[in-house]
């Protein structure tokens, strides 16, 4: 997503104007709804909330009832991590009191729950677009800060740190550690340096990436087995 269109988004208007159509009973169909946006707004925020509209439909259908009242972009919803694996996690890695810093925060989908068992929450979203979105997400219950996760503004000592580093290419996905963002390496190192830390990645991660002294958990939900921390 471009920047233009996040601010949009999350101004007052972009705000005011999604909230209305959400309460409305939209033409069925992707070309009705578009050209029905269009006599109604302007070329580039009819854009914006026609993919919203149809980003927030995608996570209904992906999270059913647990679906977060959230602002998407299509590259961040696929990488959200399902509610109940983000609630399991966050019971596990956070304490009531804890501080803690999410490196990877995307839109916001894992840090709002360890939000809600720590009580200093940050977030790290190296986009500027996605950093956006994710404050309006969050607002209130984390700070967001612009920048990538290996330039963390504070260090993770003393902290709960979970990193979901990227995956996906461009045009495919990464299955070498050493390509993810940020590579392996560098996850390891920052999560060494926390009090407790949590690292997420795919489900067929080689063994001897793994750190020795690391538990290993696999998590499947329904028939999917989800992910590797």
């Amino acid at each position: 997503m471009d920047l233009e269109r996040a601010r949009y988004l999350v101004s007052s208007a972009g705000v005011a104007a999604l909230a209305a159509l959400q309460e409305e009973a939209l033409p069925a169909g992707l070309v009705a709804q578009s050209g029905y946006l269009r006599k109604r707004y302007p070329p580039a925020e009819a854009a914006a909330l026609g993919e919203q509209l149809t980003l927030q439909e995608r996570a209904r259908h992906r999270h059913g009832d647990l679906v977060q009242p959230f602002l998407y972009t299509d590259a961040g919803l696929q990488m959200m991590t399902h509610p109940l694996v983000a609630a399991r996690r966050a019971a596990r890695l956070a304490a009531p009191g804890t501080a803690i810093v999410d490196a990877t925060c995307g839109l916001g989908g894992d840090l709002q729950v360890l939000a809600s068992v720590g009580t200093v929450a940050l977030g790290l979203e190296r986009d500027h677009a996605t950093a956006l979105l994710a404050s309006a997400n969050l607002a209130g219950r984390a700070h967001i800060a612009l920048g990538d996760a290996e330039s963390l503004p504070v260090r993770p000592g003393g902290r709960a740190l979970f990193i979901d580093p990227s995956r996906r290419g461009e045009f495919q996905r990464h299955f070498d550690p050493a390509s993810f963002s940020p590579d392996w390496d560098s996850c390891l190192r920052l999560a060494k340096e926390a009090t407790i830390a949590a690292v997420k990645t795919a489900p067929g991660i080689p063994e001897s990436a793994l750190p020795p002294e690391a538990e290993v958990e696999f998590v499947q939900l329904g028939r999917s087995l989800r992910e590797a921390t």
